[in-house]
């Protein structure tokens, strides 16, 4: 999905990285989070993105082209507007109302005439939400961009590998390790030997364990 549209105020931008792909045209992937959700009103989303040059030397906006290569949903919690709730069931803003025949119990609120559980503003901010997340860009042999990331919300590793037309316009992604309960790939590092192998260095969050993985395209991952 091609996107040249401005990253709005309210949205973050992280974690850029930089590379030159062939005639030294250079070529850039970081992370944008909250994100109001095109699809999904009072929602919101977290995307990776790849810009990529026309030429060696640009100088406008539109000697660029940026691509969506992941994208995730994310809580609400912190970005709803002053009359609005960020109801925890939905990961949705919504009206805040008076209508509740009862008074809400802390920690929720009225929404709808019902009393629903809130996401509050958090108070402090580790680590943005989203994916994208320390993100690691290198080549395949033949010359498509491959890219290691983490993605906090779900506590994932995760890797996009490229087309090798040029142009970066289509992405195949997937997760290497991680589920609900973990915290993989933090502070992921990545190398490409010249057999296309995939070396990682990456943290476990939750045991604080450093991790190194060989990989292969698509291959099972080796973990050490």
């Amino acid at each position: 999905v091609q996107s040249n549209e401005a990253v709005s105020e309210d949205a973050w931008t992280f974690h850029t990285d930089i590379q030159l792909g062939p005639g030294d045209v250079p070529e850039i992937a970081f992370m944008v989070t909250n994100l109001p959700d095109a699809n999904n009103p009072g929602a919101f989303v977290s995307q990776l993105r790849y810009a990529f040059a026309h030429n060696a030397t640009p100088a406008a906006s539109t000697d660029w082209t940026v691509v969506v290569v992941d994208e995730v949903p994310v809580p609400c919690g912190g970005l709803c507007a002053s009359s609005e709730v960020c109801v925890a069931a939905t990961w949705t803003c919504e009206p805040e109302d008076n209508t509740c025949p009862d008074a809400c119990p802390d920690g929720e609120e009225c929404v709808a005439g019902q009393c629903e559980a809130e996401i509050p503003r958090p108070q402090w901010l580790d680590h943005p939400e989203g994916t994208g997340l320390y993100v690691h860009a290198s080549r395949l042999v033949n010359g498509a961009p491959v890219m290691a990331y983490h993605d906090r919300t779900y506590g994932l590793l995760r890797l996009a590998v490229g087309s090798d037309t040029g142009d970066a316009s289509d992405w195949t992604t997937t997760t290497l390790e991680g589920d609900a309960f973990t915290d993989m790939g933090l502070y992921v590092s990545l190398s490409v030997d010249a057999t296309d192998v995939l070396h990682l260095t990456y943290t476990d969050a939750v045991k604080d364990e450093l991790i190194y993985a060989v990989i292969g395209v698509p291959a099972q991952a080796s973990i050490h």
